[in-house]
């Protein structure tokens, strides 16, 4: 079974990982790559381990795939909330 970190790791880095057509942003997966292993070591530093559960509560965009890869990167799995803020 391949992992999040496989999937990635294999992907061309050129290549576009995600497309934000509202802010008219494409990432590639090097790009992608870079933000996820940022946010794990991030975690890693806060004593995150693999195992611990953890919960996000984020908007919709770059932001929630950061964190919820990072979180996968990390060896947990990741219960994920979104919601839109009433403007």
């Amino acid at each position: 079974m391949q992992t999040l970190a496989d999937l990635f790791g294999a992907a061309p880095g050129d290549k576009t990982a995600v497309i934000l057509p509202e802010a008219g942003l494409k990432i590639s997966f090097d790009n992608l790559r870079e933000q996820v292993m940022t946010m794990a070591g991030t975690l890693k530093a806060l004593g995150i381990a693999r195992g611990d559960r953890v919960a996000t509560v984020l908007t919709n965009g770059t932001a929630s795939d950061r964190e919820f890869s990072g979180v996968v990167d990390c060896g947990n799995g990741c219960a994920a909330e979104s919601w839109i803020s009433p403007r």
